[in-house]
């Protein structure tokens, strides 16, 4: 109780305005989900990483936390700005929590389907200045290289064009930690290996960045 308490009291002070409730709405890679009631009568979401309920995060959980919400925020802030499908606003972030608007489930529907696929298409093609991000990602708790193609080094084959770029930035990261992990072996990473090699011709015509979204939201 006291831990929730202290949660409440920092997600108050976050916002501006008292936290009446709060319930637990589940748990995903070391982050607590929870609903919260405000006092002005709005629903939130909140996402609460170590260190949220008062007590020291041990390191590095804390820095990976901070750095990891402060991602989803701007995801979510650069997705919202497209104006096409909904998003929810982000009303606050700090090192250890991130408080979003809670959007109510809708009902399903074609209809509601085709809407949804039409905005959805709109946020995609609302494109971007380059493939990555000018901020830092992850994938779960793991980095993920945002670094965007037109900071790209010469030379460097993570290149301008989106299949060299996607190869270097969200494959070769993860094969390597992988197979040197122990997870993948010699015969798997050769024949991960071998799309790489290939993936100009794997890849398909060329594209332009889009807007999309993913696991703590990285641009394309």
């Amino acid at each position: 109780m006291a831990k929730t308490a202290d949660l409440a009291a920092r997600m108050g002070a976050l916002l501006g305005v008292t936290v009446i409730d709060l319930r637990a709405a589940g748990a995903q890679h070391g982050y607590r989900h929870l609903i919260a009631e405000l006092a002005d009568g709005r629903q939130v979401f909140v996402k609460a990483g170590p260190g949220a309920d008062g007590e020291d995060a041990v390191p590095p959980a804390g820095a990976f936390a901070k750095e990891a919400l402060a991602a989803e925020a701007n995801g979510l802030r650069w997705l919202a700005a497209a104006g096409a499908a909904a998003v929810p606003e982000v009303l606050g972030v700090d090192d250890s929590m991130l408080v979003i608007e809670f959007l109510p489930a809708g009902r399903p529907s074609p209809t509601a389907a085709r809407e949804f696929g039409a905005d959805l298409a709109r946020t995609h093609a609302a494109g971007a200045p380059a493939f990555g991000a000018p901020w830092a990602g992850y994938i779960a708790s793991l980095p993920l290289d945002n670094t965007p193609a037109d900071n790209t080094r010469a030379g460097d084959s993570g290149g301008r064009d989106w299949g060299s770029w996607y190869a270097q930035r969200r494959i070769v990261p993860y094969l390597r930690r992988s197979y040197d992990g122990g997870a993948l072996p010699p015969s798997a990473a050769r024949l991960v290996d071998a799309v790489i090699e290939r993936i100009g011709e794997l890849a398909g015509p060329p594209e332009p960045p889009s807007r999309i979204h993913g696991d703590l939201w990285s641009s394309m």
